[in-house]
């Protein structure tokens, strides 16, 4: 749940129904809402009041509100589900910070274009360069610093999400082989 920047406005994701429910402060009346076909968890306004971004439970996505239009006007596919946790916005509204912690992760969208902060992607094989290797835990980072990580699947691929722009080291390890670094 989430109130707008003017106090005027009660945004209350409906778990069991589906919709997010827009509630007038001043008259404590449903003014609206939208639907989803699907339980809407949390959500946070932006610092206009213009978007409310949605999270869901039962798939991955992100839905995107525009107050005026009263719809959806964006859908963004996370690669996780969000674990319900409430998600934040940065002060400058450029960011929205969608929290799995289930996963130890953060995604990342940037509000201009509503998509997910970068990624790195790859596969990690053994030195044959064609034997994949699952279960590897794989970390970028910048300095000493962990920014994000994954695991690879059984056919040794990941996806670290939510990296702004820079240059980072992506290290490798897992029990019984060698951890290797690149940047």
């Amino acid at each position: 749940m989430d109130i707008s920047p003017d106090g005027k406005y009660l945004y209350v994701p409906g778990a069991k129904t589906g919709k997010l429910h827009v509630f007038s402060t001043e008259t404590d009346s449903e003014l609206y809402t939208v639907d989803f076909g699907t339980d809407a968890k949390a959500c946070v306004v932006t610092p206009d009041g213009k978007y409310v971004y949605v999270t869901l439970t039962s798939n991955p996505d992100v839905k995107v509100i525009d107050t005026n239009t009263r719809s959806i006007v964006a859908t963004i596919s996370l690669p996780q589900n969000p674990d319900g946790r409430k998600p934040a916005i940065s002060p400058d509204g450029k960011y929205v910070y969608i929290p799995n912690e289930t996963n130890a992760v953060i995604y990342v969208i940037e509000t201009n274009n509503t998509e997910i902060a970068g990624t790195i992607s790859g596969t990690v094989t053994k030195s044959d360069g064609v034997t994949a290797i699952s279960e590897v835990s794989v970390e970028a980072l910048q300095g000493v610093s962990l920014i994000n990580q994954a695991t690879t699947d059984v056919s040794g691929n990941y996806t670290i999400p939510s990296l702004f722009a820079g240059t980072y080291d992506v290290r490798g390890s897992k029990a019984g082989f060698a951890t290797n670094t690149l940047t």
